[in-house]
């Protein structure tokens, strides 16, 4: 007994030393104490990941020595000196501090006048700015808080009459223009020189009113439009710059349009961002519209990291998003709570590499987030991808996959590996691992194109044979001498051969209705053409080419291995048979001559174009990209709509009705098959409902006995 006393104390003890001694090491594999996630490119389901970022270190006033902080609105890092710059809004000053944030310098007055509810601060060519919103005016100043130059409203014409000068938060670009988020303007970034000139507006977010408003006010009478709010444009939220000088931007998404929350603005103050995820970039897809917080994601601040990535905070619900060059969310992180590494009101974040510092206005603290090796493992892959380093690329997703299996980032970033390397077979899997068929299309396009210049030589041989044909056929026949006898044609001689024969005879009947409807269907009904068999048998032909087109199709249409076969049958035959019952009841009290059968026969000789177009649909679904997606649809709707004028014209020559008769008799028919449907609902609730109260009763007495 002592001796596994002795064993058990010396345990603990080793635990405690290599808690002490490698502090870092606790840290890294916790995973913090919110969830990471992403968004399948397949539905916009949540994808839970391994966590990309965790907290490493939580930054209080009482650290700096400092008094509280109350509402820290902005932080700005200068990386080349680690300057950290932050905006006290409620404490009416700025603070300089260090990213060892073990002092603080506080700069409380510019130009002889203390500043009011400072909310913006940032850094240009060794030059500090600050938004002085309170005394409406922006502030140049030396790193040590003397000041250079104050800038009030613009006297200009061009600027906004009637508007108060509000600045919020400023950005100077490489060439010396200050640009500047301003409270209630809504014609975008307001642009002055360094001398103060106006120099106009830049980057205005177009409205984009929802269908539902348009209606509503296309309704309207001029009196409820009086009241009505006037469609207004987005104003801008925050800037940054990036690496090659742009400025990157956040606004409000409009929660019915569901625009980008993020824009990239070029010297022209056009939106240049690159988005090839198919996903709108709104922080949070998932939770629009249930939750604690409704709405679309409020994106506080965005700062920019190397390689064209950027990281956005969502002051609605706590969050921090991260993005790739390409618009492709990397991780979502955060949430509320007192934990650290919770965030209560994200106010601002930047960046030092890809370390992020995000600022808490509600807590008046700066938490410092740090990359897992998760994190890294699909950040340097995406770093030598832009580096054109594509085998280093595909080792480091790979890597990736031993945290998260599920990880559909690193299946796209492997894919665009493959591509960029010439692999567009390997990387169209990729990217059907990926979910992402925007990527897919691209690969697909290549592929096809490889293809086709390696197949060129026997595609043309083929056309030319056809085209050979096609001439010299008629030429032999009109030379073929006319005494020649005419073969004769082939009778089966045993019963089950003239089945057969009679059989396909049948099934070959319906190109003869599908080219001459009506006389066609006149025949089927009246004159004892087609067969029920032959009918079924185009029904089955049917039901096999739309179960083969559901698994075979292309993944850019939706085709799966992952389909049930049967319940696809089961879905095909169903609407047919409860076509045949439902039009039979209706047309019995319309008094229509057709009998079931004869309604059953027009129905399944209708199909068949629709059967055959399931083969030439499966066939373009796998050559088709995204950009001749429009070829599937008129195709696949004109097979619709061609087969239901055929279902429409069968059905009025069984009956003997005319077309408006057999319209009305049509559209009264599913109706009918709606109330079947709902009948057949109840009835089986019932059923289940009388076996469950039995079931009851059986455990019941059996209880009791």
């Amino acid at each position: 007994m002592r001796t596994w006393r002795k064993t058990a104390l010396m345990g603990i003890c080793i635990l405690l030393v290599l808690s002490w001694a490698f502090p870092a090491l606790a840290v890294t594999e916790r995973t913090g104490a919110y969830e990471t996630y992403n968004y399948s490119f397949a539905d916009r389901s949540e994808l839970a990941s391994a966590a990309a970022y965790i907290p490493t270190r939580v930054v209080r006033a009482t650290d700096m020595g400092l008094t509280n902080l109350r509402t820290l609105s902005d932080l700005y890092i200068v990386e080349e000196t680690g300057d950290v710059f932050l905006a006290d809004t409620d404490n009416d000053r700025i603070i300089r501090t260090t990213l060892a944030f073990d002092s603080a310098k506080v700069i409380d007055t510019a130009d002889g006048m203390k500043f009011s509810k400072p909310r913006g601060v940032y850094v240009s060519a060794g030059y500090l700015y600050v938004t002085d919103t309170g005394n409406k005016r922006v502030v140049k100043m030396t790193m040590d808080g003397e000041t250079l130059a104050v800038w009030g409203k613009p006297d200009s014409p061009q600027f906004s009459a009637g508007v108060d000068f509000k600045p919020q938060k400023v950005v100077v670009t490489d060439q010396g223009e200050i640009s500047i988020v301003c409270e209630g303007i809504y014609e975008g970034l307001v642009t002055i020189d360094q001398q103060g000139e106006f120099q106009g507006y830049s980057g205005t977010i177009p409205v984009k009113p929802s269908v539902w408003d348009l209606f509503w006010r296309m309704i309207s009478t001029r009196e409820q439009l009086a009241t009505m709010t006037s469609f207004l444009p987005v104003t801008y939220i925050n800037v940054d710059l990036d690496e090659e000088g742009f400025i990157m931007a956040t606004s409000q998404a409009e929660q019915s349009t569901m625009a980008n929350s993020v824009q990239r603005l070029n010297p022209g103050g056009n939106d240049v961002l690159i988005n090839n995820s198919g996903q709108n970039l709104v922080g949070d897809l998932g939770n629009l519209y249930d939750g604690r917080a409704v709405g679309a994601s409020v994106m506080n601040d965005i700062a920019t990291m190397p390689g064209g990535m950027y990281a956005c905070v969502d002051s609605r619900r706590s969050k921090v998003f991260v993005y790739d060059d390409d618009g492709e969310m990397l991780f979502a992180f955060g949430g509320l709570g007192s934990q650290d590494g919770n965030i209560s009101v994200p106010s601002a974040v930047d960046t030092v590499g890809f370390t992020l510092y995000v600022a808490d206005s509600s807590k008046g603290q700066i938490t410092v987030f740090e990359p897992t090796a998760y994190g890294q493992c699909l950040i340097q892959g995406i770093i030598d991808y832009n580096n054109g380093e594509y085998e280093s690329s595909r080792a480091n997703f790979n890597e990736a996959f031993r945290y998260n299996t599920n990880c559909e980032l690193a299946y796209l970033g492997i894919g665009r590996s493959q591509m960029r390397e010439g692999q567009y077979k390997d990387a169209m899997a990729s990217f059907r691992l990926a979910s992402s068929r925007t990527y897919y299309s691209r690969a697909l396009e290549q592929y096809r194109q490889e293809v086709f210049d390696e197949s060129f030589t026997g595609i043309f041989a083929v056309i030319a044979a056809v085209l050979a044909i096609a001439v010299i056929k008629p030429i032999v026949k009109r030379f073929k001498k006319p005494s020649q006898k005419e073969k004769k044609e082939w009778q089966p001689k045993s019963a089950l051969g003239r089945k057969t024969d009679k059989l396909l005879k049948d099934v070959d009947f319906s190109f003869y209705c599908a080219l001459h409807p009506f006389k066609g269907f006149h025949e089927l009904r009246h004159e004892g053409q087609g067969s029920i068999l032959g009918g079924t048998v185009i029904l089955c032909l049917y039901i096999i080419l739309s179960v083969m087109r559901s698994t075979l199709s292309g993944f850019l249409f939706g085709g799966s291995v992952d389909q049930n076969p049967l319940l696809t049958a089961i879905s095909v035959f169903a609407p047919i048979l409860l076509f045949v019952v439902a039009n039979w009841c209706i047309t019995t009290l319309m008094e229509g001559e057709g009998r079931m059968r004869d309604i059953y026969k027009g129905v399944c000789y209708a199909l068949m174009p629709m059967a055959l177009g399931q083969v030439l649909m499966l066939v373009l679904s796998n050559v088709l990209t995204l950009n001749e997606i429009s070829i599937y649809s008129v195709l696949d709707y004109g097979l619709w709509i061609y087969t239901i004028f055929l279902l429409l014209a069968g059905n009025m020559l069984a009956h003997g009705f005319s077309m408006g008769q057999t319209v009305r008799a049509a559209l009264v028919t599913v109706i009918a098959m709606v109330v079947i449907v709902f009948l057949m609902y109840l009835f089986f609730n019932l059923i289940f409902e009388v076996i469950g109260f039995g079931d009851q009763i059986y455990q019941e007495v059996a209880f009791r006995v």
